[in-house]
């Protein structure tokens, strides 16, 4: 039980620490907001910050990492029965419907990394791993042994290619 309480209470003050960097970030822009202003913005210490995050930038990529995770969850629920391009469809449609429920969010980080260079690179390695990690999945689904399978690597670019272009 305590271990249940512990992991709620640290989603508590993650949520917190993004909730403010998100509104700071939307009201300063991104490079002009400090790491110090967002701990105290969320009524956290600076050390607690980097307990949660590494640099801003991993903060920022931080709702990228949650989104590759989304699609990696809805590839791997598709039936095995599913050819690649239903269950790239249900993964896309899955996408879709986790963007459309948080779509202020979405919005707010599309501004801020279109006003800022860093925070697109941010987000822009941060991708880098999300398609890896749909790759993966995607391979699984072919049983193929690698994630550089030129058919997993496809679809997962794929997936991500129409999501990006619906968003």
């Amino acid at each position: 039980m305590k271990g249940k309480l512990q992991v709620r209470k640290q989603q508590l003050v993650r949520d917190a620490i993004n909730d403010a960097a998100i509104q700071l970030f939307t009201a300063k822009g991104f490079d002009a907001t400090t790491v110090e202003e967002v701990a105290i913005s969320a009524g956290v210490s600076r050390r607690s910050f980097f307990r949660y995050y590494a640099t801003k930038d991993d903060l920022l990529a931080q709702n990228v990492v949650t989104y590759g995770a989304v699609l990696t969850a809805a590839l791997t629920a598709c039936p095995a029965t599913y050819t690649p391009f239903e269950a790239l469809r249900e993964t896309v449609f899955e996408g879709a419907r986790q963007t459309a429920a948080e779509e202020q969010l979405v919005r707010q980080i599309i501004a801020i990394s279109q006003r800022s260079a860093s925070a697109r690179q941010a987000h822009a390695s941060r991708m880098v791993e999300v398609e890896d990690r749909v790759s993966e999945a995607y391979a699984l689904r072919l049983n193929s042994h690698t994630k550089y399978d030129m058919r997993s690597r496809l679809l997962a670019h794929l997936t991500i290619s129409v999501l990006n272009v619906a968003i």
